[in-house]
């Protein structure tokens, strides 16, 4: 059903409606990714196929996204970008996120796979990943981000990122993203929350 005072549509999505929001919202190189194995990060050179991303979403096999892509401004552009607060507070992601809207730019705050926190910032268009880092760089107070590299001119791939919504951790409260208006407490419906994402123009961040 359709909440027509606020354009929100609060109807059950089908799988199919989630996987390509999900798909929509975290965007990155196609043609290979990262997954957790026997303790350990290792690339996997296979095409990012929507069965793949089901048994990530399932808890099956964790999966990394990498933000540069060859095809995304020919390996200087990213759709997102990110900070990785491992402090275990959370006040350092709510900090950053506080001082993006400050300069009328959205980020959003996920509770990561361990103790700490990830500040994402999502994009209409892609965008330097020179200035996705810079933008980052104002908020991070020295925490990790993501992109790591400015283009794919003498890195092969990167650097990954663990992808949201991990069905194993999801149930613990952990690969999800925090509603800034219920104390940063996980929102009770993700795929509702991802609908609603601001994603930021270039124009802003120019």
């Amino acid at each position: 059903m359709r909440d027509k005072a606020k354009g929100r549509d609060d109807r059950m999505l089908t799988e199919i409606e989630k996987l390509q929001i999900y798909k929509d919202t975290f965007k990155g190189r196609l043609d290979t990714y990262c997954e957790f194995v026997d303790g350990a990060y290792k690339t996997i050179h296979t095409p990012v196929t929507d069965a793949r991303i089901r048994q990530h979403l399932t808890g099956k096999r964790r999966m990394g996204i990498y933000p540069l892509s060859p095809d995304i401004l020919d390996g200087r552009g990213v759709w997102w970008s990110c900070v990785d607060f491992d402090t275990g507070n959370k006040n350092d992601a709510i900090d950053a996120a506080t001082s993006l809207a400050e300069i009328s730019v959205d980020g959003y705050v996920e509770r990561s796979k361990g103790k700490g926190f990830h500040v994402w910032v999502f994009y209409s268009e892609p965008v330097e990943a020179k200035a996705a880092r810079a933008l980052m760089g104002y908020v991070s107070n020295g925490a990790e981000v993501f992109p790591k590299q400015n283009d794919l001119e003498n890195q092969s791939y990167g650097n990954q990122v663990n992808r949201p919504l991990f069905g194993a951790d999801v149930k613990q409260g952990k690969t999800v993203f925090l509603d800034p208006a219920k104390a940063y407490e996980p929102y009770p419906d993700q795929w509702q929350f991802l609908k609603t994402i601001n994603k930021v123009t270039p124009e802003i961040i120019a």
